[in-house]
């Protein structure tokens, strides 16, 4: 048995949604060139925490400018979670 519309219904319109509607998914970004560690997210502000392999919390920073720096010279060399509330965690190795 096909799933189709029987003949005597008649199909409904959809209505367009508003691009408005939708809301943007934050984007976030992290690069390290060296050691500084450069982030880029799309919010007007927002907290950090950067957390050590093991899950220990490493580093944090109450406000997060949407183009911030951060220097990894005290860093020990390994990997370390980036992450922004309502963004996302990224992976980063520091060497």
């Amino acid at each position: 048995m096909a799933l189709a519309t029987r003949y005597d219904e008649t199909p409904s319109k959809l209505l367009p949604l508003p691009l408005k509607t939708i809301p943007q998914r934050p984007t976030f970004s992290v690069v390290v060139n060296g050691k500084t560690l450069r982030m880029t997210h799309s919010s007007k502000s927002a907290s950090l925490r950067i957390l050590d392999i093991n899950g220990k919390e490493f580093y944090s920073q109450p406000s997060l400018s949407p183009n911030e720096s951060i220097s990894v010279q005290n860093f020990r060399p390994g990997i370390y979670l980036v992450g922004i509330p309502r963004f996302g965690i990224k992976k980063i190795i520091v060497r």
